[in-house]
């Protein structure tokens, strides 16, 4: 995790986190949330890393979608709850699986302790007495996702910089949900 990153090594790092998912055991690296910041914080030049990464960032706003649909069609109360820039990655407190964007708690808890939707449910089937709450406003996803674009080619390789890697934003105020 501290070499140059590569198209095989994030590709190896996904895969990884998907079969740690599929075992029930917590991955040391939030991929997902690392995507994301990955995705508002560097600009990729390489083709094949650059569709891994848009292909994770898809695939997790659409998961979002999803629970959202899930949620008001079930009528559980979504409300934003927001992630602050030092906080931590969320994980489910049962399977230790990540929780990105959406979670869902029990309402009446004055500590909220997160459950994806698996766990959650077997829980309480109904969900009745749960919410979901929302981390980042898909809006906001959207704009990173669209923001995110294959880097010029035009940074210099370097032998501490391989890959072409070139920093966004860092002259930029951050957002309050920047990610």
């Amino acid at each position: 995790n501290t070499g140059p990153l590569t198209f095989r090594q994030y590709q190896a790092a996904i895969e990884r986190y998907e079969w740690n998912k599929s075992q029930r055991y917590q991955s040391i690296v939030a991929m997902v949330f690392l995507t994301w910041n990955m995705a508002q914080n560097i600009q990729v030049s390489d083709s094949d890393l650059y569709r891994a990464m848009k292909t994770t960032l898809m695939r997790s706003m659409q998961h979002t979608a999803l629970l959202k649909l899930y949620a008001l069609e079930n009528e559980i109360p979504i409300r934003f709850h927001g992630h602050g820039p030092n906080e931590p990655v969320n994980y489910c407190m049962v399977c230790e699986e990540e929780v990105f964007n959406v979670f869902f708690v029990k309402e009446n808890e004055k500590k909220h302790v997160v459950h994806c939707l698996r766990c959650a449910r077997q829980l309480n089937k109904d969900l009745k007495g749960w919410i979901c709450l929302e981390e980042y406003d898909m809006e906001h996803l959207k704009n990173i996702f669209d923001s995110f674009t294959l880097g010029d080619s035009s940074v210099q390789q370097t032998l501490e910089n391989p890959l072409k890697l070139a920093m966004v934003n860092n002259n930029i105020k951050c957002e309050s949900q920047s990610i």
